[in-house]
């Protein structure tokens, strides 16, 4: 317990972060001259941590990789090795290699540590494309939050080699801007491009339950109400599971495949999905599962549900329609599974565009 408030002392002085990089670097600074004359695509800020949307992220990106830039290596690092594996990418990386920094909802200061590492990414590496995957941008209204924009202001700006992928219209048009010199794309969240692999998957699991998953964090928009709104409907409907995308535990490189896997079943073993997790909603997009989706702090999940918007078996609740969720549940409950629209070529023109910011 004291180490680790030790340790959060030491990372809001500064201190924490430059030991990492210039001391514990040191002993680390040798283990990638092994790809040094191989193409390499850095791959920063992947997780260990337990969400499993994020999980699915990563997976999505290295799949993505393989299939559009096959010639490069992937060199991948996780959040906690950023700083002390970065004297290692500065003493290999050539201006051909691109890093890309892994998308997702921690863009802002609701996660600072990964805002930190993000600023430091940018910073350091100054001669080579850096795609900031597909990712939701919040900065909350608050002074931390304005002091907390102007240094990410002031350090992406900087870097013209820096390109931002944002995945719904609210964060293009942030990004826009207060990120004005960085070139600004958006593409959808990387776990779109799993869609394919997922479709007909695990087909002979019954469909045979309603799963409702909600979130337990500062991002939930229903929290004073999240428990009798499940009780309200365990009441109601026989075959209700409660589930998380969030598991409380490390996950290693080793089984994230098959976390993954193992929510992807739930999800394709249900009849219906009420959920207030991005992910939630993906994940039932990828396995043709009728979703209810409710609103989260930020724009993130009604933004991504313009990209599906006219999916039959998706369904966006606003905040004041919440009241009519019985209606809505038994309205979905008709609909059977319906095969989702292709998303692949959203994903060619991704690889294109990647490609074509790298030689310019």
């Amino acid at each position: 317990m004291l180490l680790e408030l030790l340790k959060v002392f030491l990372q809001k002085i500064g201190v924490y972060y430059k030991y990492q990089f210039i001391i514990k670097g040191e002993k680390y600074k040798d283990i990638y001259l092994k790809y040094k004359n191989e193409k390499k695509i850095y791959f920063f800020l992947t997780p260990t941590y337990g969400n499993l949307g994020d999980q699915a992220i990563e997976i999505a990106t290295i799949e993505f990789i393989k299939k559009y830039f096959y010639e490069y290596s992937i060199i991948n690092i996780h959040l906690q090795e950023t700083f002390y594996k970065m004297k290692a990418v500065l003493r290999t990386i050539d201006p051909k290699d691109l890093v890309f920094i892994q998308g997702g909802g921690n863009f802002g200061n609701l996660y600072k540590s990964v805002e930190v590492s993000r600023r430091f990414i940018v910073r350091k590496i100054k001669k080579n494309t850096i795609i900031i995957l597909p990712s939701t941008i919040y900065f909350t209204n608050s002074l931390k939050g304005k002091i907390e924009l102007k240094r990410s202001q002031y350090i992406y700006n900087k870097n013209h080699q820096l390109v931002i992928t944002t995945r719904e219209k609210y964060s293009y048009s942030f990004s826009e801007k207060y990120f004005d010199k960085c070139k600004n794309i958006m593409f959808p969240d990387m776990v779109f491009f799993l869609a394919n692999r997922y479709k007909k998957a695990f087909e002979e699991l019954s469909r045979d339950r309603i799963l409702i998953c909600f979130r337990k964090d500062t991002e939930s928009v229903i929290e004073s109400d999240r428990d009798s709104l499940i009780s309200h409907i365990y009441n109601l409907y026989e075959g209700v599971h409660i589930i998380d995308t969030q598991l409380f535990r490390s996950i290693s490189d080793n089984i994230k495949g098959i976390e993954v896997e193992s929510m992807i079943k739930e999800f394709k073993s249900a009849k219906l999905i009420i959920t207030d997790r991005l992910h939630g909603l993906i994940f039932s997009i990828i396995t043709n599962t009728p979703c209810i989706v409710l609103p989260s702090l930020d724009n993130k999940i009604k933004g991504t549900y313009g990209w599906v918007e006219k999916e039959p078996q998706i369904i966006f609740l606003k905040t004041e329609e919440i009241n009519n969720l019985d209606e809505i549940i038994k309205k979905m409950l008709k609909i059977k599974s319906i095969p989702i629209s292709n998303y692949n070529y959203i994903f060619d023109e991704f690889g294109n565009e990647i490609k074509a910011l790298s030689e310019e």
